[in-house]
């Protein structure tokens, strides 16, 4: 991963909490709350990124800290049905995932070459670096944001 792309997902990661508000603010409760068989509501997408967020930061600190660790399988359904997210506020999800990526972004933007090199191991990708993995977290932002998308096409 080049250190142009590497730029380019920190500038994704960074614009996503205000998009992602964008996106929801204007949704009626039903319309947030509308839940597609099989599918997680638009806010229990956004619960979701709130769990993700911190699920990337650790795997970040482990690839820093610890030779190529092998990251652990997260069950996000699970995860999602115990946070009780369809029955959360919008406003204190959305400002609470602003906050953590907020706090995340000047981390990211410090590392220097030698820690985006840095490998590790996904449960389902395989082996990764810090860059990589930057690019996959901001991927994994805009298929959310697609999935909300899909969702309230639907509600």
């Amino acid at each position: 991963m080049t250190s142009d792309t590497v730029a380019a997902s920190l500038a994704a990661l960074e614009a996503f909490p205000a998009a992602l508000r964008a996106q929801v603010a204007s949704l009626d409760d039903a319309t947030l709350r509308f839940r597609p068989a099989g599918e997680w509501s638009a806010i229990e997408n956004v619960g979701h990124l709130i769990d993700i967020e911190s699920v990337w930061m650790g795997r970040y600190q482990q690839m820093l800290s610890a030779e190529n660790p092998a990251f652990p399988r997260v069950d996000v359904d699970e995860i999602v049905r115990r946070a009780e997210y369809q029955n959360k506020n919008l406003d204190n999800l959305l400002q609470t995932f602003a906050g953590l990526r907020a706090e995340a972004i000047p981390f990211l933007r410090m590392l220097k070459p030698m820690h985006l090199d840095r490998p590790g191991v996904h449960p389902v990708r395989g082996p990764m670096t810090v860059a990589s993995g930057i690019g996959i977290h901001a991927n994994h932002d805009q298929l959310h944001a697609d999935q909300i998308a899909k969702t309230v096409a639907q509600a």
